[in-house]
């Protein structure tokens, strides 16, 4: 059975999109798959050696010239640091929909799509297409094209709530019916794609709930993978507790870590927070210089993080109070859990109850899950002294990351999903 992936981002270890959608493919062949992909990225190639990527400048010359369009990548190119360069790059510049409904005008116009591609994609053999759903309308057309041209079946990874969402998840400084016109056009596109594919495959029952109610459609979940092991239990056996939090600072997460903080602080004025993840914001970087107990890290590699995660004796898991924040993250399961939950180390994780990781963890007494800043500093001090609670955390955290988390049992479920749908078995 061979695979074709079409998605925005390429496998790539040190891009949470690359590497959900890798280890579903734990199981199966590098050498079955192929990816199409838009954006620039470190390849990961013990997933797939071939790649094919027109990137949003190539699709901007195939408006105004015929140069041959599209890059075949069957080595490895570039280090992780290339993708640390490009995502600082894509921070200085926000989206509108103004900007991305011009991008979308330009890919829908299909000029890059030529002979080589076509070529590329009958060489691939694909029995079976794969797509990687997100926010880009023109992705949802390429993923339909390429079904139809190969004759094959679509079956949709999907991670994301734009279709449902109802405010401007693009800019909030956008005009409304700039946002309205291009979310009508997404709707549009994802309706079409959802409605068509074989098979959709939801992160989440949460999300998969919202599209069975949407959608007459054949829904399953699979939980988001993690490559980890389980490690069992280790005792706390640094002086000053290591507290940790590792990942993305957007969505103001740090007002909450700076509060957390400022609890940790007010336990012990030599305890701190290490907050390890890429600042966006002049007043991010304002208000952790100014927090009591709170040491920025800055960024670092996939790699280094799993060995900061399992050195710590403390894991932080966040997102905002604010109704503001916490509506546009509250579908959210955040890659950080799955990789915490095998770790052996306890996690805290403040933040609205509503949120889908969060209300995850609450459930199944995975974590200590706080949803009132009155209520941090008592919980921090009893999941940092405590050590049959840390215990209890800790069990129950490995019992849901053996059950629904690893990536070879997920990836053998997410292999015979794609044999059911894929011709070539039926």
């Amino acid at each position: 059975m061979k695979i074709l992936v079409v998605s925005n981002n390429c496998f790539a270890k040190n891009n949470s999109n690359g590497r959900i959608l890798g280890c579903l493919f734990n199981s199966i062949p590098l050498e079955d798959v192929s990816q199409f992909y838009i954006v620039d990225g470190s390849n990961d190639f013990s997933v797939c050696n071939n790649y094919y990527l027109v990137n949003d400048s190539m699709a901007i010359r195939s408006l105004i010239r015929k140069d041959v369009i599209g890059e075949c990548k069957s080595k490895k190119d570039g280090e992780a640091r290339k993708l640390e360069k490009m995502s600082k790059h894509r921070a200085k510049y926000g989206r509108s929909s103004l900007t991305m409904l011009i991008r979308n005008f330009i890919w829908s116009r299909f000029k890059w799509w030529n002979a080589d591609f076509e070529r590329w994609l009958k060489d691939t053999k694909a029995d079976v297409l794969v797509f990687q759903a997100g926010d880009a309308p023109f992705m949802y057309e390429i993923a339909y094209r390429i079904s139809q041209f190969l004759n094959i079946p679509i079956v949709i990874f999907n991670t994301e709530f734009y279709y449902f969402e109802e405010d401007n998840f693009i800019n909030d400084k956008d005009p409304k019916f700039l946002f309205r016109l291009y979310k009508r056009i997404l709707c549009r596109k994802v309706k079409k794609v959802f409605k068509y594919s074989s098979l959709t495959i939801h992160n989440s029952e949460w999300m998969k709930n919202y599209y069975d109610r949407e959608f007459n459609t054949k829904n399953v979940v699979i939980h988001q993978s993690s490559e980890s092991k389980p490690v069992d239990y280790h005792e706390n056996v640094h002086s000053s507790p290591r507290v940790v939090y590792v990942g993305s600072l957007g969505f103001r997460r740090y007002e909450p870590l700076s509060e957390i903080a400022e609890a940790i602080n007010s336990i012990n004025e030599n305890w701190h927070l290490s907050v390890y993840g890429m600042i966006k914001d002049v007043e991010a970087q304002i208000l952790f210089d100014k927090t009591p107990g709170l040491d920025y890290k800055g960024v670092i590699p996939y790699e280094e993080a799993l060995r900061v995660i399992s050195e710590s004796d403390l894991l932080i898991l966040t997102e905002n109070l604010d109704p503001e924040f916490s509506k546009s993250t509250s579908y959210g399961f955040s890659t950080k859990i799955t990789d915490y939950l095998f770790s052996g180390i306890p996690i805290l994780a403040y933040g609205p109850i509503n949120n889908v990781g969060m209300n995850y963890l609450h459930e199944h007494n995975a974590a200590v899950v706080v949803n009132d800043q009155k209520d941090l500093e008592t919980n921090l001090r009893r999941i940092l002294t405590d050590n049959d609670y840390r215990k209890t955390i800790v069990k129950n955290a490995l019992s849901i990351a053996i059950n629904n988390h690893d990536a070879i049992r997920n990836s053998n479920i997410f292999k015979q999903l794609l044999q059911e749908v894929c011709p070539v078995n039926n």
